[in-house]
């Protein structure tokens, strides 16, 4: 600790003194919907104009993340995969959303310090650089995120912060995860002590819900704090004893809020601190003083950007290169054969082929609500509806980019927030209803977005949500077969509930029975893991989804039940071990989703439905032409028709002859292969195909009992 932050706050040199803000971003890499980085630059706005200010934003690639995940086992036979916590698919997608920020920050006058490490560790050097710059009072901003690792780390920051920083710093934490903040949820529908009245999401219990009290979106007012070296804002740890009145299934919880909860408006963007608008909308951003910015680059804080997956790897030790030759392995994917980060080079099959970002994130945003007409990779023909039009009916289809809105990796990432993705369907929706408006002689919603800005920068938001709830209620409706916006709402919300869900179960759903309290059996099968991970069960559908989740990091919503329906349902295999390879591999991985969708396909949520998806059928149904199969199973590419690329054990010989499609029993296959070093083959079925068809259309229907009919099924 160097003198300048030792030294006392009082005093004649109080007045001169320089505050500083650190803002640590995490998943959250955007400028806009940032309530750390927009309170921490409204907070030194007086300092700013009087005598300087210093706000430092960050971030830490935590290396412990590139390294498997320590002390977990699955059950049986102690096994772990080995592989990264963070794999290489989202690595990629994480650092080219930090160069963005970094940009972003730039535009504004500042920039984004970073360094590959602990951020514990961060913390404490950016502390010692920020009292040689002459501060004497700090504060730490940061979104807190869900999960008792994350609070984990949460707490080792708070700790490196508070003991580098003595007595002269304040911590405060922030909710931004979700569409709906806590505060706003109808809690007085769930309390044991709630009468269960109609009334808003914040009406007479808002009382006993921590965190109340503030007058800000989840952090408390620091002017009103007079303890140094405190914890302020939204206290992840009472919330979860809070959530544990609301609803385990899905559709109770997401129709409760979307009826009676109102969406806050999105915190604009702080602007440049030389800009000459008058807008009291936006805080000014600090700029970073030369004389730091020397200081941060001598300590290697602002180098470029690494390119390369591999080097990254290599850079967080021996324990991080053997989990990513695990990976690649498991998958058959070599991690030096992938694009490099910013290169804006993907895969030709791929269904995301996003560089990330949150310019590029509101660019396919507006893209697909029709608001703009390219997102960059595509130009909507004049005249051509918007992808959002048929979004009710295409979002569950398993091939292609705009079937489905492929937000999912900008949202994980924090390059969009959910109120962001509101806001700008709320301007769709305003404006599909202006001719009614104007019929009605109404004045219309021009004015709405500056409104809400103008009241979250004036600190009297919350006061009007009341206003805005039952505006809220008015206008939620669910959604049917002709609508298209009110769906992508709706996904939102389900988002909502796994996040929630998780802060109510904790670390209960990775037990190997969940929290369902069954008593189900489960097994260990390496090579049959393996084959489901390399897409080699023989069942087509299946197996294309898992070869392009391998090879681009992505598959469908719809592809991922499936997947994993089969390899817990039908396979039993330990599905904590999905759980893992799913979070190493997805490049839009979401901790909340990923865990609240195994659970719920492995029957061990506290969902009471026990569900399981026939992938047959599935495939049939969201994958009727087999482009998904012939893209990324070209064994079977020449198979037609469709039906039969879905199931080729039903196939005639002399379908399969002039198609060039040999089945082998998986063994045998793959010890010719072994020996000839030749492919061309696809493996029987690793499960009676009979059990993974069920009722499809009629059409389909009695395509398969023809197929059934012609030959007998075929099982390795």
């Amino acid at each position: 600790m160097s003198a300048a932050m030792a030294a006392p706050r009082g005093g004649k040199g109080a007045a001169a003194a320089r505050p500083a803000a650190l803002v640590w971003f995490r998943s959250d890499l955007r400028v806009t919907d940032h309530e750390p980085l927009f309170r921490a630059a409204a907070d030194l706005q007086s300092a700013l104009e009087q005598h300087g200010a210093l706000l430092l934003p960050f971030f830490c690639l935590d290396s412990r993340e590139l390294a498997p995940r320590a002390g977990e086992a699955a059950a049986g036979g102690g096994t772990v995969l080995g592989i990264p916590q963070l794999g290489p698919h989202r690595l990629r997608l994480l650092l080219e959303g930090c160069a963005s920020l970094r940009t972003s920050l730039q535009q504004l006058g500042s920039n984004l310090l970073w360094q590959q490490g602990s951020p514990e560790a961060l913390v404490g050097r950016l502390v010692a650089l920020a009292a040689a710059a002459g501060t004497t009072r700090l504060a730490l901003h940061h979104h807190t995120q869900p999960g008792a690792e994350a609070l984990g780390i949460e707490g080792k920051v708070a700790a490196a912060f508070a003991a580098a920083a003595a007595a002269h710093g304040n911590v405060h934490t922030y909710w931004g995860a979700t569409l709906y903040h806590p505060e706003d949820l109808p809690w007085q529908l769930w309390l044991p002590d709630s009468d269960g009245g109609g009334g808003t999401g914040t009406g007479s219990t808002s009382s006993r819900l921590p965190g109340t009290s503030s007058s800000r979106s989840g952090t408390a007012d620091a002017s009103s704090n007079g303890v140094d070296g405190s914890r302020e804002g939204f206290q992840q740890e009472e919330w979860q004893q809070r959530c544990i009145c609301l609803p385990g299934v899905m559709s109770d919880f997401r129709k409760a809020v979307q009826a009676h909860a109102p969406v806050r408006p999105p915190f604009p963007a702080p602007r440049h601190a030389e800009s000459s608008s008058s807008s009291s909308s936006s805080p000014a951003m600090p700029p970073l003083p030369a004389s730091f910015a020397a200081a941060a680059e001598d300590a290697g804080l602002l180098a470029s950007l690494p390119t390369y997956l591999c080097r990254v790897y290599a850079a967080a030790g021996d324990e991080a290169v053997a989990a990513l030759s695990s990976w690649e392995a498991l998958t058959g994917v070599a991690c030096a054969e992938l694009a490099p980060v910013c290169s804006a080079q993907h895969d030709a099959r791929s269904a995301l082929p996003f560089t990330m970002g949150e310019q590029q994130a509101q660019q396919r945003l507006r893209y697909y609500l029709g608001l703009v007409d390219s997102d960059g990779h595509r130009l909507r023909a004049a005249g051509q509806p918007p992808p959002i039009a048929g979004y009710g009916q295409s979002r569950m289809q398993a091939f292609g980019v705009d079937h489905s809105a492929k937000l999912s990796a900008f949202l994980a990432l924090g390059c969009l927030s959910p109120r962001m993705v509101h806001a700008a369907v709320m301007e769709l929706a305003a404006a599909e209803h202006a001719p009614e408006q104007q019929a009605r002689g109404g004045s219309g919603s021009s004015g709405a977005a500056a409104d809400a800005a103008h009241e979250v920068a004036n600190g009297v938001a919350e006061l009007k949500l009341s206003e805005r709830q039952g505006q809220a209620v008015a206008e939620w409706r669910e959604p049917t077969a002709a609508d298209s916006w009110r769906w992508l709402l709706m996904h939102l919300g389900i988002r909502d509930f796994f996040i929630y869900n998780h802060l109510k179960e904790g670390p209960a759903p990775t037990r190997l029975n969940g929290s369902s309290h069954t008593s189900a059996e489960w097994r260990q099968d390496p090579e049959l893991f393996g084959r489901w991970v390399q897409g080699q069960t023989g069942l087509p559908f299946v197996d294309a989804c898992m070869r392009e989740l391998a090879a681009t990091g992505y598959t469908s919503n719809r592809g991922r039940q499936n997947v994993a329906s089969l390899l817990a349902k039908a396979l039993r295999i330990d599905w904590r071990l999905g759980l893992r390879y799913f979070e190493s591999t997805l490049a839009d991985h979401d901790c909340s989703a990923n865990l609240g969708n195994w659970a719920y396909n492995a029957g061990t949520g506290a969902d009471p439905r026990d569900r399981t998806f026939k992938t047959v059928t599935q495939g049939l149904r969201y994958d009727p032409d087999a482009r998904l199969i012939r893209a990324w199973v070209p064994q079977l590419a020449a198979l037609s028709p469709p039906e039969l690329a879905h199931q080729p054990w039903a196939a005639p010989l002399e379908a399969l002859a002039a198609a060039g499609v040999q089945l082998r029993p998986w063994q045998q296959g793959a010890a010719a292969e072994a020996e000839s070093g030749t492919g061309g083959w696809y493996p029987l079925p690793a499960v009676d195909p009979a059990t993974q068809t069920g009722k499809g259309p009629k059409k389909q229907q009695q395509q398969q009992q023809q197929a059934a009919s012609a030959q007998p099924l075929a099982q390795e």
